[in-house]
């Protein structure tokens, strides 16, 4: 039976986390004290016990958890990003996916500082065709941030990571105006990529 396992990085000990069957694609909330993920449903799971709770009917891939309570995620493989508060409640869509466009969904959200503007990966037939866009909060405008990449994250004080060609690549960002400045270099070759949900396996401390 699949399930999540948690391991302190200060012990050799892994546990596992009852509650936790069939889940997939965890994400922590900010104090490290709950886990959401993907099981049918979008459901928590409190590390300090109990039972894990339904706050959405539906998720695809994972999802990222703001400090002010809300949850962002795509809801099902062709749909775009919503944004739900944790203890549940009704979905807001943010963003929806053109199949005009060539867009599968959009996806693997990455909340930036100040929680004013999401990473996301704009899902397409190919990782050559997939890019990363951000989407301003408060006015719904979307921007191009790289090409011919996948799965972004922040890192501070002002730099963003991405997966391109199996590689995980880091280059210096503007997290105010979400643009790069300046090249981006390999910090890492071989980082497994599924092809099928656009979505490379790695994560980062954020510093």
């Amino acid at each position: 039976t699949r399930r999540l396992y948690l391991r302190e990085l200060g012990s050799p000990e892994w546990r596992a986390l009852p509650g936790s069957e069939a889940a997939t694609a965890p994400f922590f909330s900010p104090d490290g004290r709950w886990v959401a993920f993907g099981r049918g449903g979008l459901y928590k799971l409190s590390l300090d016990g109990g039972a894990p709770v339904r706050i959405a009917p539906s998720i695809f891939g994972s999802g990222t958890w703001s400090p002010s309570g809300q949850i962002y995620f795509t809801a099902a493989y062709n749909t775009g990003l919503s944004r739900l508060d944790a203890e549940g409640g009704t979905a807001q869509v943010l963003t929806r996916a053109d199949p005009g466009r060539g867009e599968l969904n959009h996806s693997y959200p990455e909340l930036l500082p100040g929680e004013k503007a999401v990473l996301f990966t704009s899902h397409r037939p190919t990782l050559a065709e997939s890019r990363i866009e951000a989407v301003t909060l408060a006015s719904g405008e979307r921007h191009v941030v790289v090409e011919h990449a996948i799965e972004g994250r922040y890192l501070r004080p002002g730099y963003l990571a991405f997966v391109r060609d199996e590689t995980l690549m880091i280059a210096p960002f503007d997290a105010g105006t979400l643009r790069l400045t300046g090249p981006a270099l390999p910090a890492r070759h071989e980082v497994a990529v599924g092809y099928g949900n656009c979505h490379a396996e790695y994560a980062l401390p954020g510093d």
